[in-house]
């Protein structure tokens, strides 16, 4: 959960995020980040002075490293621009289209006069699920993170996290990771596309690839977990019967077998207020700048 309410242009646009200000901005940043890591590498010796007492030198300093590489990446305004190019992936990729009755599927808050709903594409792990696969086998739809402005749910970014997630489910898991389309980069799409796009994927597998929704775990980290969560709720308003379209399309689409949720942001009651958020008994471990 972040510390204060987004900017209202969402995306970085200043001198900072185009050349020549974001070379000179890499220039400056370099030597605060030599300097920087120096001081925390000692500062984090004692316990006393980590995040929690009971967290290890390594976790402390990683942490610290990682929140600070995206403070960096933040003020550069870096977005990634991903593509539907299979790459070296084979088989394992896969781009989905969108449902044909899109005025029927999307509606509620996922449709919109602007954003549409479009293709998307999507890494299996280790591969697709045959169509013989045994009825017991779980298939995972996971979202990554990356603040709806970076990583792909390809293996440079989620493979290790895949394969996790794969064999603590059971050796038989499947898993399909979705590149949903981002807000910034080359073409970036608003809300509600990301979520859309969750949208296409479930019906992917429960109406083209007949995947039962009793064998589907959705799963999602950060930003992943929150599409997760909307999603979910999602399928719950089709199953109390609120839309007759969507829910005659969506017919097989009882809720998931689980839902995992990694660091989801679920809760923006207190979003915005910095003082409330700092006296939080997990300030210093769970909430972003």
């Amino acid at each position: 959960m972040a510390r204060s309410y987004a900017d209202p242009n969402a995306i970085p646009n200043d001198w900072r995020s185009r050349q020549p200000g974001f070379t000179i901005w890499i220039l400056i940043a370099i030597p605060r980040i030599l300097l920087l890591t120096l001081f925390y590498a000692l500062y984090f010796i004692p316990k006393s002075l980590r995040q929690h007492p009971q967290w290890t030198y390594r976790q402390a300093f990683v942490s610290w490293v990682i929140r600070f590489a995206f403070h960096i990446v933040t003020e550069l305004g870096y977005s990634q621009s991903p593509n539907l190019k299979p790459g070296n992936l084979g088989d394992k990729w896969v781009v989905i289209e969108p449902i044909k009755s899109a005025d029927d599927e999307y509606y509620g808050p996922f449709r919109d006069v602007s954003v549409k709903p479009d293709r998307i594409g999507g890494t299996w792990y280790p591969e697709a699920p045959s169509k013989t696969a045994d009825d017991d086998s779980l298939v995972v739809l996971s979202f990554h993170s990356g603040s709806f402005l970076w990583i792909t749910g390809r293996p440079i970014d989620s493979g290790v996290t895949a394969d996790l997630v794969n064999r603590k489910l059971g050796p038989n898991t499947h898993s399909l990771w979705i590149q949903y389309r981002l807000a910034g980069g080359r073409t970036p799409t608003t809300y509600p596309g990301a979520m859309q796009d969750a949208i296409t994927a479930y019906s992917y597998l429960i109406n083209e690839l007949k995947v039962s929704p009793r064998r589907i775990v959705l799963a999602g980290d950060s930003s992943g977990a929150t599409m997760a969560v909307a999603l979910l709720r999602y399928l719950a308003i089709i199953n109390h019967g609120h839309n007759e379209s969507v829910q005659k399309h969506f017919s097989t689409a009882t809720p998931p077998r689980a839902c995992l949720l990694f660091s989801p942001s679920i809760d923006y009651t207190i979003e915005g207020d910095a003082q409330a958020m700092n006296q939080h008994r997990n300030a210093s471990t769970d909430l972003c700048e």
